[in-house]
């Protein structure tokens, strides 16, 4: 209560709950149904079966993920943790190994963020999973994450905008990123190593900047009709190219280093265009770069050098202008 000039009036104010599992209650589930806006879930040390859903801003944290397991497994095609809705806007999860999801699509996934959902995952470990995250309209806050050792993906964006900072995204089985149908997230600072392909656009339009992208089992960033902008990254040491773009796809690549790629160092085909300037392109197995059938890039200040070939061209007309070839 507060007493202004003499007149009881209440608050209206709740205060924000801790509720502890397994103290308060032994299911993570339950916790989180009995939690309202603002409160925050703490869950002990221990390994807990569930399947996780949470429609509501509360703050889920773990005692770390060395320590603290959420599993699906034997639960069937499911999801580890679902965020769904707008009121799961600014819901938080860390502190978690995040497990054990089969299925595909609306199911198998670690983390399964839709309907506007926006949460913040941060200092997770996201493994052993179909899909490590998948986003479908909504665009959470992905930060600190371990995303390993998932037999699909490591993040799936679907027509989502995630900013994704600071993860090390490490041998899935598929693309280390995923950005489909219109997906325009922020990747930054992530290690993006030992997937299949790095990070595949599809369609989309991703901002991606001072990333360690390599070691991957095909091209480190593959772009179909999309529009990416790709700066100040190191794209190294992939098995085939560093940087392949087809369909009308129209990228800015610029102040990359781009070596010691087992393939081209960025191909152009099909129709493509873009601006590929100032980078580093050298030591690459293949051509520094190669543009094929209609495409038009705009070449320009780029170091390319130490590759099998410089710039090779076959039916294209790119534009060439002040590079150290």
């Amino acid at each position: 209560f507060v007493v202004v000039t003499g007149v009881l009036v209440w608050s209206g104010l709740a205060q924000a709950a801790t509720i502890n599992v397994p103290g308060s209650y032994t299911t993570i589930q339950a916790a989180i149904d009995a939690a309202t806006t603002g409160d925050t879930v703490l869950v002990n040390s221990g390994t807990y079966t569930e399947s996780v859903f949470i429609n509501k801003r509360i703050t889920l944290v773990g005692a770390g993920s060395n320590s603290t397991t959420i599993t699906a497994s034997d639960l069937g095609a499911t999801n580890t943790v679902t965020f769904d809705g707008s009121n799961a806007m600014d819901a938080a999860i860390s502190g978690f190994k995040i497990t054990g999801a089969t299925g595909s699509g609306d199911t198998g996934n670690g983390i399964y963020c839709k309907s506007g959902a926006d949460p913040i995952i941060t200092n997770n470990l996201i493994s052993g999973n179909s899909t490590g995250i998948y986003c479908f309209s909504s665009s959470p806050a992905i930060t600190n994450n371990t995303v390993s050792g998932n037999s699909g993906y490591g993040i799936y964006c679907n027509s989502s905008s995630p900013i994704i900072t600071g993860n090390t995204i490490s041998g899935n089985s598929n693309h280390g990123i995923y950005c489909d149908s219109s997906s325009s997230p922020t990747i930054t600072d992530n290690t993006i190593t030992g997937n299949s392909y790095g990070i595949v656009c599809n369609s989309s339009s991703p901002t991606i900047t001072n990333n360690t992208i390599s070691g991957n089992s095909y091209s480190g960033i593959h772009c179909n009709s999309s529009a990416p902008t790709i700066t100040n990254n190191i794209i190294s040491g992939n098995t085939v190219h560093g940087i392949y773009y087809e369909w009308s796809s129209s990228p800015t690549i610029s102040n990359n280093t781009i070596s010691g790629n087992s393939g081209f160092g960025s191909g152009c085909y099909y129709s493509s265009f873009g601006t590929i300037t100032n980078n580093q392109i050298t030591g690459n197995s293949s051509h520094g770069i190669y543009c094929y059938n209609s495409s038009s890039p705009i070449i320009t200040d780029n170091t390319i050098t130490g590759n099998n070939h410089g710039v090779v061209c076959a039916y294209a007309a790119p534009t060439i202008t002040n590079n150290q070839i």
